[in-house]
């Protein structure tokens, strides 16, 4: 995965990982890896990443109730609802999926994996509102949410 230099960094996996992690999982790298190379998952064998819908599938045959969106209204509303969130997003710097989940003890945002390929501050730590903050960016547009529970 990654052949093409600068063009992926492996932020699909590391959100799947993250996200596995929260919710008690330990699964090897490698084996996230392997697992979207042999279902299909990367998009141009992994140059541009992995497919949403792989990670979704992943999360389903694992066991999981998964919800999708596409440029939902509210991406807050989206990610309070569930366990833990995959969210995918491209903006003028590239293309880029973080794991996303809401501590209602403090109400923020969580968010991990924050740099992304060609850039060192594709998304905040902490945020009070990932909707605001997505607003916030000059030609950002959704690809997905996936919602975990």
């Amino acid at each position: 995965m990654g052949r093409h230099p600068g063009s992926y960094n492996g932020c699909a996996w590391i959100a799947t990982y993250n996200a596995l992690l929260i919710l008690g999982e330990h699964v090897h790298p490698a084996e996230l890896i392997r697992n979207y190379q042999l279902t299909g998952g990367t998009l141009i064998n992994g140059e541009f990443g992995i497919n949403p819908s792989a990670i979704r599938n992943d999360f389903e045959n694992r066991g999981y109730n998964v919800t999708m969106a596409s440029l939902p209204s509210s991406v807050d509303d989206h990610i309070r609802a569930s366990t833990v969130s995959i969210l995918t997003y491209a903006h003028s710097s590239g293309a880029h999926t973080v794991m996303v989940y809401y501590d209602n003890n403090n109400n923020v945002f969580h968010i991990y994996n924050e740099g992304g390929a060609g850039s060192t501050s594709t998304a905040p730590g902490v945020q009070e509102s990932f909707d605001e903050w997505l607003e916030s960016m000059n030609g950002y547009w959704m690809i997905s949410t996936i919602g975990i529970r």
